[in-house]
């Protein structure tokens, strides 16, 4: 079971999350000109068709079990994004959502230096913030959600996968959209990454929810991709999660729901392990 190794190797996990970011604020900061041609493909994708449910069974056992891991993997290949509903006990998803909650007002207290080591801050700065976590800190969350979707992401990384990226993102009223991006490339020496993201609150639309250019995680191999416009909306419910390749292009779009609570999506990555 290759998520055992994430009580006794937070040393590492810290190596590999740090090289992780910088890899994906570069892409943030300086993205690749090859990244540049419209997200025409959205459109015909039945967003329906990237929604899997738990059997009552797996919810039971909070584990997803081999039809529909099978269901998710192939959506994952051939549309680089699948959404699996109540991934994340919905106590624990609250609980969760209050931990960072407080993380947020404690570090805001904080100086410059400590909030440096927790926080990496990407376009907005008071309104867009991605906050770093140490596994024990979030261990019971972590845990049942990993749990529930172990086949899945052992079927797509392989039993040996690393864990590189544990993290949260929160969007408040005014944040503006992020432009098209992937969290890494694809290169002939690359190793596929899979990135999770868990809603702990109900994501409605004006709140800056996730927005997916589907079938590019392949783009980047074959020619230009980038996705200025006729992207996919990904809105979640309290506890679901959405499994995306690294290399899809994806943005976070503008909150604009005066009113309405701050977005918050905890999320965590995990790498295959590589070759040689």
């Amino acid at each position: 079971f290759f998520f055992d190794f994430m009580a006794s190797a937070l040393h590492e996990y810290s190596l590999l999350a740090m090289g992780c970011l910088a890899l994906i604020v570069h892409c943030l900061l300086w993205p690749p000109k090859a990244l540049e041609v419209s997200c025409a493909r959205a459109a015909t994708i039945n967003t329906s068709a990237l929604i899997f449910a738990a059997t009552p069974e797996e919810r039971a056992a909070r584990s997803i079990g081999p039809d529909t891991t099978r269901r998710i993997v192939d959506s994952l290949d051939v549309h680089g994004v699948a959404v699996v509903e109540d991934a994340l006990d919905a106590r624990l998803a609250q609980t969760l959502r209050e931990t960072i909650v407080a993380k947020h007002e404690q570090m805001a207290k904080a100086g410059a230096m400590e909030r440096w080591l927790d926080t990496s801050t990407i376009i907005a700065p008071d309104i867009r913030n991605h906050t770093l976590y140490d596994v024990e800190e979030v261990r019971e969350p972590l845990m049942d959600v990993v749990g529930m979707l172990r086949q899945p992401l052992e079927a797509a990384l392989g039993p040996d996968a690393l864990l590189v990226e544990l993290a949260s993102i929160s969007v408040g009223f005014g944040a503006e959209a992020q432009y098209w991006h992937p969290d890494s490339l694809l290169t002939a020496n690359s190793v596929r990454l899979i990135t999770t993201f868990v809603a702990l609150q109900d994501i409605e639309p004006g709140m800056g929810p996730l927005e997916v250019c589907t079938g590019t995680h392949v783009c980047n191999a074959q020619g230009r991709c980038n996705a200025p416009e006729g992207g996919l909306n990904v809105t979640l419910k309290a506890g679901s999660a959405a499994l995306m390749q690294s290399t899809l292009l994806h943005r976070g779009q503008a909150h604009i729901a005066r009113g309405s609570p701050n977005r918050i999506n905890f999320y965590f990555s995990f790498a295959a392990l590589p070759r040689g």
